[in-house]
Formats: structure tokens, sequence, C-alpha cells
């Protein structure tokens, strides 16, 4: 799966993501996209500890 940097914020700023001003860091957020582009999910406020399962499962039923 492709993931994305985005050092001067300018994807978190269209999709609306909160970056903190002291450090620049945007929230945990993972937006699943699919083959045609679509946003299919969002994920807020993301947690690490299993969040890949549940995105993987999320994914599986597309």
């Amino acid at each position: 799966m492709p993931l994305i940097a985005d050092p001067g914020g300018a994807i978190c700023a269209q999709f609306g993501i909160p970056v903190s001003a002291k450090g620049g860091s945007a929230a945990r957020t993972t937006i699943v996209v699919d083959k045609l582009g679509i946003v299919r999910r969002v994920y807020e406020n993301v947690m690490p500890l299993g969040h890949a399962d549940q995105v993987l499962s999320f994914v599986k039923g597309l």
C-alpha cells in the first residue's frame, strides 16, 4: 500500500486534516482511496494498535 509524506501540508489541507502549528505534524489519519480515486473511508484520530487489521478488513470488503 502506498504511503504519502506531506511535509508542506498541502494534502492535509485538501482533506481537512488538522496540522499542529507547533510541530507541523498531522493528526493521525488514514484515508482509503479506491482504484478509481474515490475516497471510501476516513479514519480519524487513529490509534496504531490494531489499526492495520481494521483497515485491511475494510479494504477486503470493497
